[in-house]
């Protein structure tokens, strides 16, 4: 179960470069890797591989535990105070 969540963690990192790249209001790059963009696209490609591999009871579980831990987010997003604004100085 960790492996499959850590490369469905690096999938996320590496779509959220190819999209990064293309915002026109993100930040500028402190590096920019040469064909970074494509190397990202088939590193999502070659984990979608590996992801083939895997068994669907491990993929239930790994869908399960991601539920849980988006509905233990929605609560803890839902009932949090409200920030105070403080005043600049």
């Amino acid at each position: 179960m960790s492996t499959v969540i850590r490369i469905i963690t690096y999938v996320s990192t590496c779509a959220a470069l190819v999209v990064l790249r293309r915002r026109r209001d993100a930040p500028v790059a402190a590096f920019h890797a040469p064909l970074g963009g494509l190397l990202a696209v088939l590193a999502i490609v070659t984990c979608l591989w590996l992801l083939s591999s895997v068994r669907w009871s491990e993929a239930r579980t790994v869908a399960i535990a991601a539920l849980i831990g988006l509905v233990l987010f929605l609560i803890r997003r839902r009932f949090r105070p409200q920030a105070v604004p403080t005043p600049l100085l």
